[in-house]
């Protein structure tokens, strides 16, 4: 009788084992699913915004950065040191990744800052091929103060309406762009402004268009 009920307890505490192996497999699993998607769901809602080493300028980047950060986007920081960004006005941002550091496949938009140091990626290659890339995906590609300069180094505002600081509007119209004397001009997925005084417009319309991409893709 004893051996009976010993060998009863036994079964069932390997049923009870293999049910909670099979219960914390099933978590783990579970686990590896969600981290999986939020990582997807992470990734789709990132923006690239590139910003000079020096000399960026702070209002423009924190009125995107805010903007972004206010509708639910993550953003990636990047400039061609990787390290950390000093702005005009003194505004210390830590870089997350080099320029030539990035995939273009990771980020739902791409937003270049001005500020006199944006200059320094007026011919820089590198940033040049990464906004084509991105562009040739159907993505935003967003511009501001002097950094419209490098789209339209790139090759990417010829026949685009745009604008511009105005010292560097006679260069949009060389490279071919139809130069707007206007805060923000769109011109499809292109968004460019004029200057620190547009940049809450400016940032508005990139999340606006981020929005309406949503909406399309459901």
């Amino acid at each position: 009788m004893k051996r009976k009920l010993l060998f009863a307890f036994m079964i069932l505490l390997l049923t009870y084992q293999v049910t909670l192996d099979a219960g914390c497999k099933q978590n783990v699993q579970t686990r590896h699913r969600e981290t999986s998607k939020q990582k997807v769901i992470e990734k789709n809602n990132q923006v690239l915004v590139v910003i000079a080493n020096r000399d960026f300028q702070d209002l423009e980047y924190k009125a995107v950065a805010e903007k972004l950060k206010s509708s639910g986007f993550k953003t990636v920081v990047a400039n061609s040191s990787g390290s950390t960004s000093t702005g005009v006005g003194g505004l210390r941002i830590e870089s997350d990744m080099k320029i030539t550091e990035a995939d273009p496949a990771d980020y739902r938009a791409i937003v270049l800052i001005g500020g006199p140091g944006a200059a320094d990626y007026f011919d820089f290659a590198e940033l040049q091929s990464l906004v084509r890339e991105i562009s040739s995906q159907n993505r935003i590609v967003a511009a501001i103060c002097i950094a419209p300069v490098i789209l339209a180094n790139a090759g990417l505002l010829k026949g685009k309406r745009a604008t511009c600081w105005q010292s560097e509007r006679d260069t949009l119209s060389i490279k071919g762009a139809y130069v707007q004397n206007e805060p923000v001009v769109e011109d499809g997925l292109f968004i460019t402004g004029s200057g620190p005084e547009s940049a809450a417009l400016f940032a508005d319309r990139i999340v606006n268009a981020l929005s309406k991409k949503t909406s399309e893709s459901r």
